[in-house]
């Protein structure tokens, strides 16, 4: 770059400080708020919940083009400023739950696992384009264009919602009407609405909202989306099976997050020895054959009638024989071919998601979903700390062997795997509750097609 050795040490030094106050200002906020959010959003619909992310993105890219051009009048810290608008109206977490639970919301249990898939497919995919372009359409035209191209992403998105889209919570509704019977979310609605009767008749319906009216309609609100997530609470306490799988995708997703992070370190040393743009390949393969897997084989597969447990059983092999490729991977020929034998990995999450989906009742998949996405974003970090610091001092026993240990951590959700299939098939009932299989959502939804 002609720029001298100890000046770039610094310059990269403090863009990777910079870089990690903004997504702890960007981060912390929208852990905190995903859980309300997630919440509210069972009572007032999705859209909401897609629309602000969006919108919290759009400032936060005009802040850092401000910053940008506009430097030393906006200094770096206004950085941090945007991270805290983007974390506050909920960032990739609270899309995230918003996505997942609106297609929940439209889906029939037995095709669910599919729909999930397909959406899960659309993370891999755009990765897959992240990493192929991303690098060299900034280094060949700057940050301004791909920064300008993120925001009209972000504009798309807000006029689709608001134009486009129906409410999922309507159509749950309506889909449930004609059988006679009325969901958890109209009953939301119907003690909102009877609250509001028992005021006076001046204070039921005012023609113009007063301070007072929208402060009660806001307390009866929050007191509507706590009730949500004390309910949720108390289903997770009282359902083994739901802990489990709970239980099962944290240590999925710590397992899977921190194979990008230890790869790169891998690939840059012996004997493998990459520069930057084959390991940008080598992430572009493997996203884009997840994508694949979930987008396509997934759905194939449960077509011909395998189940969900038989699905998860083959990606969670197919990503332990990946990563015993990975370690003892000594050309670059062998690194891809992982990406082959590993895509049916990427089948394991939604299939997790949408057992969780399923074993939850229809009124609070928002609060579900928005607590897996406070366990992804808690396993982002840890994977991090874990990985990055385990990769080290196992690399003077063997380059590989960290990947060894990864392999060796999904025999976890193996086991918990078998524990469920056994519970279904009646071998372990004396481990959790003596509900038969048809009273059961979590065990129905097992068996395969």
């Amino acid at each position: 770059c002609g720029v001298p050795s100890a000046t770039e040490q610094r310059v990269q030094t403090l863009a990777s400080h910079w870089l990690l106050y903004v997504n702890i200002a960007s981060g912390i906020p929208s852990i905190l708020v995903s859980v309300l959010y997630g919440a509210v959003s069972d009572v007032r619909g999705r859209r909401l919940f897609m629309v602000l992310p969006a919108l919290g993105s759009i400032l936060n890219q005009m802040v850092i083009l401000l910053v940008i051009h506009f430097h030393p009048t906006f200094p770096l810290p206004f950085f941090l400023l945007g991270g805290l608008l983007s974390g506050l109206s909920g960032s990739f977490p609270v899309f995230n739950f918003a996505a997942f639970s609106y297609v929940s919301d439209v889906s029939a249990d037995s095709k669910r696992t599919v729909q999930i898939s397909i959406l899960e497919s659309m993370t891999f995919l755009g990765a897959t384009l992240s990493f192929l372009v991303g690098g060299k359409w900034v280094d060949n035209i700057y940050f301004s264009s791909p920064l300008c191209c993120i925001m009209a992403l972000d504009l798309f998105i807000v006029v689709y919602v608001i134009v486009a889209l129906p409410d999922s919570l309507e159509m749950v509704s309506t889909r449930q009407r004609p059988v006679g019977s009325r969901s958890s979310v109209q009953d939301s609605y119907s003690s909102l609405d009877s609250s509001l009767r028992q005021q006076s008749p001046r204070q039921q319906y005012p023609r113009r909202p007063t301070a007072r009216s929208l402060l009660s309609s806001s307390c009866d609100l929050l007191r509507s989306s706590f009730g949500k997530l004390l309910s949720f609470m108390r289903l997770l306490c009282g359902s083994w099976k739901l802990t489990l799988l709970l239980g099962m995708f944290f240590v999925v997703e710590i397992n899977f997050l921190g194979v990008n992070d230890t790869v790169v370190l891998f690939a840059l040393g012996d004997p493998l020895c990459w520069g930057t743009g084959l390991i940008g390949y080598f992430l572009a393969a493997k996203a884009f054959m997840n994508g694949v897997a979930t987008l396509l084989l997934l759905p194939l597969l449960s077509l011909v009638g395998l189940g969900d447990m038989v699905l998860m059983v083959v990606g969670l092999v197919a990503g332990g024989a990946a990563l015993h490729i990975m370690g003892l991977a000594t050309h670059t020929w062998m690194m891809f071919i992982v990406p082959v034998v590993g895509a049916m990995r990427g089948c394991v999450v939604p299939i997790i998601r949408s057992m969780l989906s399923r074993s939850t009742p229809v009124d609070m998949q928002g609060v579900l979903f928005s607590g897996v996405s406070v366990v992804e974003a808690v396993c982002t970090l840890l994977a991090s700390v874990i990985y990055n610091s385990l990769y080290p001092a196992t690399r003077s026993v063997s380059p590989g062997l960290v990947f060894f240990l990864m392999a060796g951590a999904l025999l976890i959700p193996l086991g918990l795997t078998l524990i469920l299939e056994l519970n279904r098939r009646g071998v372990c009932r004396s481990i959790g509750s003596s509900r038969s299989e048809e009273e059961d959502p979590l065990l129905g939804s097992l068996s395969p097609r």
